[in-house]
């Protein structure tokens, strides 16, 4: 070897790294020095892993700890099992035994393979100087040669196409077993599934060098340059932290102005390291499937933070109000409604109404009634008749909880909510449907700067479907089925497909 030349680094760097894992050892780059005249690498050595040695520790001397108290000697009689004697101690009385000398033996260290080349002017070539072949530990067989540590290399390429599928709920496990597949077995993979992970989180700090805040904000600004009509507006705390965050785009503008006669208003957690009650606006479209409005990120679940998010979000609407809206039982939400849409209907979820059914009324017979009571299209005195019989036949042990519901029955039973127009919803179901699309994309933990393009993509998704649903309406013919052909035709092009059936039915 010694005399050998090569064109350049790139082609010793080649030579010698395939010649490790040939053999059955790990390189890693060690010497270079460059010309100071010509700025040229003059010299250049590899050499094999196993150099270098570990250091040895020295004497570890544990001091005793603070000033405490614990208990120490205990006498108990034998005769009536009274503790005749007790006495406690300061905790550091006694003496702890000194570690010994912990010496790390070094594991076959001092390996002196190496390869070092120099620059020869006279030739414009690198020119073998130096090659050990020896080792001084055992080498690896071809079976495990993959796993070497200078054989494993993962490619931008491949990060680029893990965070490409995770954009569509693709585990990285499951990539790496693609590649895998791909690639003929796991041998051929070029890394482990860990050192593909490791390059995740590498590309993933890099991402937010500006910062987690930062970084989402700069998103946000991004999306404000390519849509005059994108809004945003957050706000900070007294040590200039992001607390709330609010925005929705131009398209959310366009839907509010055509659907936004009945407001879904309701939140989720568990979608991002920091705890954010993620709340989201939601409506229904002309084909009663979920349409968003906007996005918002608050610090807590407050009557103040409920005002100033609802607020905003009439703001970014040109302050158009809706003619009705629909929660979950949540008190801080009904009070901010209170006032900031004050005389507004207001209904009650009736999934979470019968949740709470179900855990307070523990008869099957009453649990009936109940429910009964909330969906019977009754008058008003009907209902006071069976409710106040309900009361007297059932003498229900949990009074509190049924006069705390009579208070607000006109948010939740169907006879006080009748006449006005809530778009054929009684529950927050399209918000969860909606909190489903993005919780499909999320994991626990993540950061702001993936949250925001996350909820993106999924705001994209759901709007997709909307599209599909406006061609199979336009493009569809009804077979018509009933006597009055021409007033169903007439229904057939005037109403979408799912309004349609509805009317038919």
């Amino acid at each position: 070897m010694v005399g050998k030349s090569f064109n350049t680094l790139e082609e010793a760097d080649s030579f010698y790294y395939d010649y490790a894992h040939t053999i059955g050892f790990s390189v890693r780059k060690d010497v270079m020095r460059r010309s100071t005249k010509t700025d040229v690498i003059s010299e250049r050595q590899w050499c094999c892993s196993g150099k270098g040695k570990r250091r040895m520790m020295e004497n570890i001397i544990t001091l005793p700890p603070k000033h405490t108290h614990s208990k120490d000697v205990m006498r108990r009689s034998t005769k009536t099992d009274v503790i005749s004697e007790r006495q406690w101690c300061c905790s550091g009385k006694g003496k702890r035994r000194m570690m010994e000398n912990i010496v790390t033996l070094p594991p076959n260290r001092w390996c002196l393979a190496r390869l070092r080349v120099v620059y020869c002017p006279v030739m414009m070539r690198y020119r073998v100087t130096r090659f050990e072949a020896e080792h001084n530990h055992k080498l690896i067989p071809n079976t495990y040669s993959h796993l070497l540590r200078s054989r494993r290399n993962c490619m931008p390429s491949h990060v680029a196409h893990v965070m490409a599928l995770r954009k569509v709920s693709v585990p990285t496990c499951h990539t790496y077993e693609y590649m895998m597949d791909q690639a003929g077995g796991y041998v051929n993979v070029g890394f482990r599934a860990k050192d593909l992970y490791n390059k995740l989180d590498a590309t993933r700090r890099e991402i937010m060098f500006e910062g987690d805040t930062e970084a989402a904000l700069a998103y946000l600004n991004g999306k404000c340059d390519g849509d005059p009509r994108f809004f945003c507006r957050f706000s900070v705390d007294e040590d200039n932290r992001l607390c709330n965050l609010f925005w929705r785009d131009s398209t959310a503008l366009i839907d509010y102005g055509c659907f936004g006669d009945v407001l879904l208003f309701d939140s989720t957690y568990n979608t991002n390291c920091y705890e954010k009650p993620l709340v989201l606006f939601v409506g229904c479209s002309n084909h009663l499937s979920s349409v968003v409005f906007g996005c918002a990120l608050l610090m807590d679940e407050t009557i103040e933070l409920y005002t100033w998010v609802l607020e905003t979000f009439l703001s970014s609407m040109d302050g158009k109000q809706p003619k009705a809206v629909l929660t979950d039982g949540d008190q801080a939400m009904r009070s901010a409604l209170e006032r900031v849409l004050p005389g507004c209907p207001h209904r009650l979820c009736s999934w979470h109404i019968g949740k709470n059914v179900t855990a307070n009324i523990k008869c099957p017979k009453l649990s009936k009634v109940f429910r009964r009571l909330m969906w019977d299209q009754l008058t008003p005195h009907q209902f006071e008749t069976r409710w106040a019989s309900m009361i007297e036949e059932h003498s229900p042990t949990n009074a509190g909880w049924f006069a705390t519901m009579y208070k607000k029955l006109e948010r939740w039973a169907e006879t006080y909510c009748r006449g006005y127009f809530f778009a054929k919803m009684r529950s927050t179901q399209c918000c969860e449907g909606t909190n489903w699309y993005v919780k499909d994309y999320l994991k626990r933990g993540i950061k702001l700067v993936e949250l925001v393009p996350i909820i993106y993509r999924a705001h994209c998704r759901l709007r997709n479907r909307l599209k599909e649903l406006d061609y199979d309406s336009i493009n569809s013919t009804h077979v018509l089925t009933t006597q009055l052909r021409e007033l169903e035709k007439h229904a057939a092009n005037t109403y979408t497909d799912n309004v349609f059936y509805l009317v038919w039915k």
